[in-house]
């Protein structure tokens, strides 16, 4: 019997180690969950699976099959290779830390961002490669015309804004047609290319926005680069103002998932992709930038306060999907932005913060003098940055209304752990209800999130414009 049962563990400890499942993102879009197997410590997928969600039109098998109760899998190495990336017309990426596979269309031209600023709308599109193009304003409708273009497919996006009402993409007969569609006839428009990232930049103004100050001016030229239409006092310009470092923060990581969706969405895989791509698109726009995680690890809430001011940061926004399971409202779900308060605005946002306030148990860098100071922070955060913190908020909240389609619940405060101590205005926003299906559903979308960017920069944006002309 000793020997059938060595012999049986044996047989058991050569066949594949069972292993977390692996993320597809197809297009920015998280398309499924599939099976991964860790086979002497190489990651191996199902090659149909992939394939499918790839669009990959493989003539035949590649060499290296596994073939496991009927599926055939192949090393997530071969997906990066020449030859799967020309079937499927993708540049393909394999994150081992995170367990997802990429897939990134060879489009050049897709989805834009659009940021809703007091005085113009800013609409900008990232290419690949040097393009030339075509601009034509007739009536509301400002047509641009891009030939050497590509786009994955037909994609329109509607926003709530006084200035525009759509931008749509199209197939022309030759290259791309770019659609803007005003909510007015425009007073005036610059269309542009710029370097560094390579990327087409359309400004139009807004003709019913108040005349802004020469010093306001210089605050968009501050915040948006180099490429703002108005140009810098080329005395004052010497100066030099840095830059404002903002600490982006991804709710959750490593062993603390946060919720999860019916579909198998885990909150900390999409707060890491919204963080990283908000990053990203703030550096484009000239901030210093600061992670407090930049992979699947647990840090805890009190650490990322702690880094934060470490890093010197001058805001902090800490990305969060909400969860209806367990809360007295659970409405038609939508976002909520949060500021730091010991008083919640109502039982439900105290149900909020008692929820993301949850972790486990684990060490971090906070010694015990360390946490009695951070509660020290927590005292002096709350009544040196309530009233900037409570603005963010607000104008986050408003952007996201504006450009997001997603219900607006409000921006509320509640007694945030992540926020105790940050020694600058910070928020926490709920970007959407994992669990619910029709938003878990728009949270794998990247339309969605990269809507959900856009909105938090340009509510940033109108911040740091407001708070300059208060001072």
């Amino acid at each position: 019997m000793t020997g059938f049962i060595v012999s049986l563990l044996i047989l058991l400890s050569a066949g594949p180690a069972a292993a977390a499942k692996a993320t597809l993102v197809y297009d920015g879009d998280v398309v499924q969950r599939t099976e991964r197997l860790d086979l002497k410590g190489t990651d191996y997928l199902p090659l149909k699976t992939v394939s499918q969600a790839f669009k990959a039109d493989l003539r035949s098998q590649p060499a290296g099959v596994k073939s496991v109760n009927g599926t055939n899998y192949v090393p997530a190495s071969f997906f990066t290779g020449e030859r799967f990336s020309d079937a499927a017309q993708c540049d393909i990426e394999w994150d081992a830390d995170t367990l997802t596979l990429s897939a990134r269309p060879r489009a050049t031209l897709s989805t834009p961002r659009i940021l809703s600023l007091t005085s113009e709308v800013r609409v900008v599109f990232e290419f690949g490669e040097p393009m030339e193009f075509k601009d034509r304003l007739s009536g509301r409708v400002l047509a641009i015309d891009v030939p050497k273009a590509r786009i994955a497919g037909d994609e329109t996006v509607r926003i709530k804004d006084p200035v525009i009402e759509s931008v749509a993409l199209a197939k022309g007969a030759k290259g791309a047609r770019i659609k803007i569609t005003l909510s007015q006839a425009a007073t005036a428009y610059h269309a542009f290319m710029a370097e560094d990232p390579l990327r087409l930049i359309v400004q139009i103004k807004n003709p019913k926005a108040p005349e802004e100050s020469a010093d306001e001016d210089k605050i968009v030229q501050l915040l948006m680069g180099p490429e703002a239409v108005i140009k810098p006092d080329a005395k004052k310009a010497k100066k030099g103002k840095p830059a404002l470092k903002i600490a982006v923060d991804a709710g959750h990581g490593g062993e603390d998932p946060g919720a999860s969706g019916r579909g198998g969405t885990r909150e900390k895989d999409i707060n890491l992709m919204v963080a990283k791509e908000l990053a990203r698109q703030l550096g484009l726009d000239g901030y210093n930038v600061f992670l407090t995680r930049k992979s699947d690890t647990f840090i805890s809430l009190g650490d990322r306060s702690l880094l934060a001011n470490q890093e010197g940061a001058d805001l902090f926004i800490s990305i969060h999907c909400n969860a209806a399971a367990g809360r007295r409202n659970r409405g038609e779900g939508g976002f909520e932005v949060y500021f730091l308060s010991e008083d919640a605005t109502d039982q439900e946002a105290e149900d909020v913060a008692r929820y993301e306030n949850m972790e486990p148990e684990r060490s971090g860098l906070l010694t015990s003098e360390n946490k009695r100071a951070s509660q020290v922070l927590f005292s002096m955060a709350r009544t040196e940055f309530i009233n900037e913190s409570s603005l963010l908020c607000q104008m986050v909240s408003r952007a996201v209304d504006r450009r997001v389609p997603i219900s607006n619940r409000g921006a509320k405060q509640a007694d945030f752990h992540v926020l105790h101590g940050v020694q600058a205005p910070s928020i926490l926003v709920e970007m959407a209800f994992i669990d619910l299906p029709s938003e878990e559903k728009k949270l794998r979308q990247r339309k969605f999130r990269t809507a959900m960017v856009d909105a938090i920069i340009t509510g940033l944006q109108n911040f740091e414009k407001k708070v300059a002309l208060l001072k």
